[in-house]
């Protein structure tokens, strides 16, 4: 419960309405995808059964503009196949070029290994809808969405499709669930936070953050410049910060404070280091496996 007022103050409050030390919410990375098949239908399942506090999903669309669940803007080689079961080719197999269902005759997602969760379920489906979800998540109205939309120029639909698509279902649909949109581009921030959304800017990972180590961090650190991405997501009309946890100290989380945006801190599953962040002053914790948490 605590959790769960923090979390709705936060939302319904926007900046200002900061977590205290010690009381991050537990958001299910891509609905828990250390359990079951990411952002699948059997994992909004499981994690409505789990009880979780908050979940996290990807959203993109089809060629006729149908919100999916996908974290990836094609269909990713190592948990797809077509729908024989045969492995996808080397080509991108991009979810904008298919109809909805050309991407659900043609092919499943979750029926193989996941080889970043390998305690995860295999269950191959056809992908989730967000018209699905929102029927999903009806009965259980003081669960918390996380959107995490996954526009990208010359890879996707663009972004007035996006909001259009997504805020308008969300909308039309007038379920009471606190909720949160995030994205890493600038261009769909201003259009969503333009019609009302919370949404929060996503800090990109550079991939020289492969440790958590001091030096590394401040190196990346002084190179992605954190005080002009703090600018971006103000400028942009972002009401928080996510920020990768590799990249994610003090530094970083204390300046956006003092900007009155929310931090979110993902994806962490590491028991010790659950429990590091549990007790930092950021707003919600984003972990595969959250039960794991201390603050869960």
């Amino acid at each position: 419960m605590r959790h769960l007022l923090a979390a709705a103050a936060l939302l319904a409050s926007g900046c200002g309405a900061l977590a205290p030390p010690g009381s991050p919410m537990m958001a299910a990375h891509r609905m828990g995808a250390a359990h079951w098949p990411e952002n699948s239908r059997t994992a909004l399942g499981g994690a409505l059964a789990a009880g979780y506090e908050a979940i996290e999903f990807d959203l993109v669309l089809t060629s006729d503009r149908i919100p999916v669940i996908s974290h990836g803007t094609f269909l990713n080689p190592e948990l797809c196949t077509h729908a024989d079961g045969t492995r996808l080719g080397t080509d991108p197999v991009y979810i904008k070029d298919l109809t909805l269902q050309q991407l659900r005759s043609g092919y499943l997602c979750g029926g193989l290994p996941d080889p970043l969760n390998p305690s995860a379920q295999v269950v191959a489906e056809t992908h989730l809808t967000l018209d699905e979800l929102i029927n999903g998540v009806a009965t259980h109205p003081s669960l918390t969405l996380h959107f995490d939309v996954k526009f990208e120029p010359d890879k996707t639909l663009d972004a007035t499709a996006f909001a259009d698509e997504i805020l308008g279902r969300w909308t039309t649909a007038g379920l009471s669930n606190p909720w949160y949109m995030s994205s890493n581009q600038p261009e769909f921030i201003r259009i969503a936070s333009g019609r009302g959304a919370r949404v929060s800017y996503t800090l990109p990972r550079p991939s020289a953050a492969g440790s958590t180590g001091g030096a590394v961090i401040s190196e990346v650190l002084a190179k992605i410049g954190v005080a002009d991405f703090i600018g971006l997501a103000r400028d942009s009309g972002a009401a928080g910060l996510n920020v990768a946890y590799q990249v994610a100290d003090r530094a970083v989380v204390d300046a956006a404070r003092r900007e009155g945006l929310a931090v979110e801190v993902w994806t962490v599953d590491d028991p010790g280091q659950l429990d590091f962040y549990c007790h930092w002053p950021i707003d919600v914790l984003i972990s595969n496996g959250p039960e794991a948490a201390s603050c869960f």
